[in-house]
């Protein structure tokens, strides 16, 4: 995460782009673990939280994340034309689709109890699933930042060699 925040500092960029660097990292990479790992009762300060308050706070993050996303994602595809272009544009657009699902998901299981699921396969679901979409896409997100930082320095280095 320093290094995405130092890398944009370091580098001319437009403000889209800017905006996009701060609002997905701040989502990606601070909130939405954050929440997940909150459902843990044995990590961290959630030991010291009751499991409704847990729940409340989950929703709430994963809320805020997920707008900060939203909004990251689509400043970046509004400004970018060929978001396909490149392996960071799509696992980018795979993550937003990733935490778009779970998004869903979640509102699904926290109302199932008012559409007359069954709230223990919900549960059980949004569980699993959630899990692995919030890890793919924070993998996701991981791949594409790396993928972004060290593409530069590889030119950089290809272009050095390329002056002696």
């Amino acid at each position: 995460m320093i290094c995405a925040l130092a890398f944009i500092r370091g580098f001319y960029a437009s403000t889209s782009f800017i905006q996009h660097v701060y609002l997905c990292v701040i989502g990606y990479v601070l909130i939405m673990p954050q929440a997940v790992h909150l459902l843990n009762p044995q990590a961290g300060w959630a030991r010291k939280v009751k499991y409704e308050q847990r729940k409340m706070i989950h929703w709430c993050l994963q809320i805020v994340g997920t707008i900060l996303v939203s909004i990251g994602s689509v400043i970046r595809m509004m400004d970018v034309t060929s978001n396909f272009a490149s392996v960071h544009g799509i696992l980018g657009i795979l993550a937003f689709l990733c935490t778009i699902i779970n998004m869903f998901g979640g509102i699904v299981h926290a109302n199932s109890s008012r559409l007359n699921l069954n709230i223990t396969f919900v549960k059980i679901t949004h569980s699993f699933l959630g899990y692995r979409f919030s890890n793919i896409a924070i993998g996701f997100t991981v791949i594409g930042l790396v993928g972004t930082l060290v593409s530069p320095c590889v030119h950089v280095v290809k272009r050095l060699k390329l002056i002696k």
